[in-house]
């Protein structure tokens, strides 16, 4: 997605970019061409949003009691939108952390992962307490507009990506990248710098383990070569509920480290680095992209699906319903 850039402040000199561990440059490449004309390659901050929510203090924005949002199936999620999410976390990324050092976590919430915390108190319990759960899937976001009555926008976190990027590379914040393969972790870093110069980005790709956690030993080097690099903002792609879990367990360390933003951006590097084909924007909007991505991966995918996305419909249609018919758009406030 390319959109328009914000008033760029000075761009720092062009950092060197952390490759694995030995690794510090990355080719040039030519940017694809997307759906809008534009080269997909290039990316930009969203701009900053004038009607975002400025009348409170950043720090009871950060705060805000998540009961008092929008829920679907008991899940928080955000409602003001893209502009205001990047508005928010520009001022955060900017404060001294000596004044706002909470880290701030993003978590993405689609139908998957709606029925998956029903068998995971941890992850549900997570997800239950952040104001910051983006709604990550059309259903996800139609179903809970019907419930409250109101308008909220999808915010894909493997689109945010690329913005986040360039949200980090404008402001001269680094950027670590956690997991992935190793050859889709170097592609998209390669991929991110050529379209991105200057951008401080770090990464590291663990060998793959059949385990619902990571081990002490992969987080034991994953930590080591956060705190080396002294990222603003970490993304994972590590799968959930793994990466969320570990985001909190390790909370003390991250933010020691330097890091002020957290965020699970699930398939976003095998998109960056073309492994794996994202959805027309047309079939994303009709609600089918879970049916395209079904197609492409069908290994992957199959069993998931069955098993969660039919029981996601049921449940989050007569939640809606019934929240609908007992005046639950009247009960929860337009947050500010």
């Amino acid at each position: 997605m390319v959109l328009p850039s914000p008033p760029r402040r000075a761009v720092p000199q062009p950092h060197r970019f952390h490759a694995g561990s030995s690794t510090r440059s990355a080719s040039a490449i030519t940017p694809s061409v997307g759906e809008s004309g534009s080269p997909a390659g290039l990316m930009t901050a969203p701009p900053r949003d004038p009607h975002a929510p400025a009348g409170q203090s950043r720090a009871a924005i950060l705060r805000h009691d998540p009961t008092r949002q929008p829920h679907l199936l008991d899940l928080p999620l955000w409602p003001h939108g893209r502009a205001a999410l990047f508005e928010l976390i520009a001022d955060h990324l900017a404060a001294p952390a000596s004044t706002d050092g909470a880290l701030l976590e993003l978590h993405s919430v689609n139908a998957e992962i709606s029925i998956q915390v029903r068998s995971d108190e941890r992850y549900r319990e997570l997800l239950a307490r952040n104001p910051f759960n983006l709604p990550d899937g059309e259903w996800v976001k139609r179903l809970c507009n019907l419930k409250h009555g109101r308008k909220l926008e999808r915010i894909s976190g493997s689109d945010m990506v690329g913005e986040l990027c360039a949200l980090a590379r404008d402001h001269g914040h680094g950027v670590f990248l956690l997991g992935a393969s190793e050859q889709v972790s170097a592609e998209a870093s390669r991929r991110l710098v050529a379209s991105l110069p200057g951008l401080d980005l770090g990464r590291y790709a663990p060998p793959f383990e059949e385990r619902p956690d990571v081990s002490p030993r992969v987080s034991r080097e994953a930590l080591a070569r956060i705190a080396e690099a002294r990222p603003a903002i970490l993304l994972a792609f590590l799968g959930s509920p793994k990466q969320e879990l570990w985001f909190r367990q390790h909370s003390d360390e991250l933010t020691a480290s330097g890091v002020r933003l957290v965020l699970g951006a699930g398939a976003g590097l095998d998109f960056l680095a073309g492994r794996v084909r994202r959805a027309p924007r047309f079939v994303s909007q009709l609600g089918f992209e879970w049916l395209w991505r079904l197609a492409h991966q069908p290994r992957a995918r199959f069993r998931r699906a069955l098993a969660r996305l039919p029981r996601f419909l049921v449940l989050a249609l007569v939640d809606a319903l019934h929240g609908r018919a007992s005046g639950t758009a009247s009960q929860t406030p337009h947050l500010p």
